[in-house]
């Protein structure tokens, strides 16, 4: 999952902000009362302007967006959190090269 401003890709996020809000959802994997399910993220990492995310499972990525929505109550940031081939732009392009410059 990715978490990016509202106005993402035309605003990006600072590595800051990233760290703020890896903070606060820390904090509240911490309130996790004990014999709930607990949010499990296998990695997460900033890159492109966006906060990275990798949910271990669906349970995961429900509770990020749900914890996601309370940022702007909380924080004062607006936020929006989706899968990262939805948000991050990637281009790919195809070349065709002669034998002869190789």
């Amino acid at each position: 999952m990715v978490v990016v401003p509202c106005a993402f890709p035309k605003e990006k996020m600072v590595e800051s902000c990233a760290t703020m809000i890896k903070t606060f959802i820390f904090r509240e994997v911490i309130k996790t009362p004990r014999g709930n399910p607990l949010p499990t993220f296998v990695k997460n990492s900033f890159e492109k302007g966006a906060l990275i995310l990798i949910c271990r499972d669906d349970f995961t990525r429900h509770w990020l967006v749900n914890k996601v929505r309370e940022i702007p109550l909380v924080l004062g940031i607006h936020l929006k959190v989706g899968l990262y081939r939805d948000l991050i732009p990637e281009y790919k392009g195809i070349f065709i090269v002669s034998k002869d410059i190789i």
